[in-house]
């Protein structure tokens, strides 16, 4: 189709959830945008079985790759990995609990074509709205775009399961830190404007975020996110940010949510919930503190 339309590499970090994948594929199979302009790199983080399997009825039918690591490294240093060798000039990342809209590269090439040294983020939407904890999840990635990115034209931060950017601008930056288990998205969104490069919001380019989560697996999502919370925040230190400040209008912002967007019971359901799961945020942060 139309040469004039940038290519795309999409980058998938997987580890142990093939049902998943299949899903995130069966999108990306439906993408409308030209089959010649993207190609999909997959990057197995040592699952227990191999995804041959997932990947095979798509080798016919897209130009995808699938590599395999040794050992579990994290999403990191698998979207790192999945980026080695490209010569596309741009990169779109997902994870394989991600399922995009038909029109999603699409959108992010329109917004590339008034944007094109931006790093860029599309729009997640929960795509497993019963579940209560996965809800909580959500609306704190939603709170912390309305906080960061209240002028989407000068974003600060975009999760790492919808982002794109030109490639060479993200080898220029040093790509993900390896290091970074959890927060390594907001490490990358710093580095990137502490370089001078921009960020901007894409609204159009809408993903499905399908995280099933219980009780006990929010509590350890946001203990590890805490843990990265520190991380992040003396690695702003040592960039000369200062010392660390809680951002209390976004814990405003966050515990006031509930009560102006869910609806009965679930308003306190919901407002329970996004308190515990800051209370494992907080132990997370003073776990990596105390080095334990």
């Amino acid at each position: 189709m139309s040469v004039h339309s940038p290519r795309f590499a999409i980058v998938i970090p997987t580890r142990k959830r093939p049902k998943q994948l299949a899903a995130c594929l069966n999108a990306i199979g439906a993408l409308t945008y030209p089959r010649d302009r993207f190609q999909v790199v997959i990057v197995d983080d040592h699952s227990d079985e191999p995804l041959d399997d997932v990947v095979a009825p798509w080798r016919d039918r897209l130009n995808i790759r699938l590599l395999h690591r040794n050992e579990p490294v994290g999403p990191a240093a698998a979207r790192n990995a999945g980026i080695s060798g490209l010569d596309t000039e741009y990169v779109a990342f997902t994870d394989d609990d991600c399922t995009v809209d038909s029109d999603w590269l699409t959108a992010l090439a329109e917004h590339f074509r008034h944007h094109p040294h931006h790093l860029v983020g599309g729009q997640t939407r929960n795509a497993l709205s019963n579940n209560a904890c996965s809800t909580t999840s959500q609306i704190l990635v939603e709170v912390a775009y309305a906080f960061y990115n209240t002028d989407p034209e000068d974003a600060a931060f975009f999760a790492s399961n919808n982002m794109a950017m030109p490639l060479a601008l993200l080898h220029c930056v040093g790509g993900f830190d390896a290091a970074w288990r959890t927060a390594e998205d907001r490490d990358l969104c710093d580095r990137w404007r502490r370089a001078g490069h921009g960020m901007s919001y894409a609204p159009g380019a809408v993903l499905h975020h399908a995280h099933a989560l219980t009780l006990r697996a929010l509590w350890r999502q946001h203990v590890a996110y805490g843990r990265g919370a520190y991380r992040y925040h003396r690695a702003l230190s040592q960039r000369g940010a200062g010392p660390f400040r809680p951002a209390l209008g976004f814990y405003r912002r966050l515990f006031a949510h509930p009560w102006s967007h869910c609806h009965g019971l679930r308003k306190l359901t919901i407002f329970t919930l996004l308190v515990y799961s800051q209370v494992a945020n907080t132990v997370g942060f003073a776990l990596e503190k105390i080095g334990w």
